[in-house]
């Protein structure tokens, strides 16, 4: 795919499952919609989806045709959450990533804040908080290049089958990203996160999606985009 990649501040990076391939482009369009200026890759594994372009739903593609700053990048083993940020840091080593959550609408332009936070400090992993609850890898959070230099590698070879299967994210990126002396903050005292859930289906466990600061987040699919 041939564009400018310059044109982008930064990417944002999501991944979705064959639960949620059929809402994903919910999200996708969102995200250009709310975020503009940013590049959107949604991260597939071609060992979930044998066919690749073929099992995916029209949508997605419709998706891509109305927004050309969507794409999809391709990898070969399912390492589920795992694809959301590595992937796409090594694709776009010179430009900050971004994630997302396949089962979110955002409500306003949180990549932007991020991206703002990553000008002034270059080198500082900046991830939106609620109720003092660490956020790495999840929906909210900036990976600035100089940070993420050789995580693709690092994650890859401290993945087991194990922490593949139980989704364990957000505890071993933050330990790769301390382990190198990297600052993880806050980038901002909002009270409340920046989405609204538009699917309960979650690969993770049960008792992770009932907690207290997730259960007002479960609202009306339909957001007023202009708002």
């Amino acid at each position: 795919m041939n564009y400018n990649a310059h044109k982008y501040l930064a990417a944002i990076s999501l991944t979705s499952w064959k639960a949620r391939i059929g809402t994903v482009y919910k999200t996708l369009e969102n995200l250009a919609r709310v975020c503009p200026g940013f590049r959107i890759v949604l991260c597939l594994s071609s060992d979930e989806f044998p066919g690749m372009e073929e099992d995916l739903p029209n949508s997605i593609y419709q998706a891509i045709k109305k927004y050309p700053a969507i794409e999809i990048l391709w990898v070969k083993k399912n390492l589920k959450s795992f694809k959301k940020v590595i992937f796409t840091a090594a694709k776009y080593p010179h430009l900050p990533v971004i994630s997302a959550d396949d089962d979110c609408l955002y409500r306003y332009n949180y990549a932007l804040i991020l991206y703002n936070k990553w000008k002034s400090t270059k080198n500082i992993v900046y991830r939106f908080n609620l109720r003092n609850m660490l956020i790495t890898q999840g929906p909210c959070t900036i990976y600035p290049p100089s940070s993420i230099f050789n995580l693709h590698d690092k994650v890859l070879n401290a993945l087991t089958d194990e922490l593949i299967e139980k989704s364990l994210d957000d505890s071993l990126i933050t330990k790769i990203l301390q382990d190198n002396n990297i600052k993880i903050r806050c980038a901002t005292n909002s009270r409340s996160y920046p989405f609204v859930f538009h699917t309960d289906v979650d690969p993770i466990t049960k008792n992770q999606r009932e907690m207290k600061v997730f259960s007002p987040c479960f609202e009306a699919i339909n957001i007023n985009f202009s708002s």
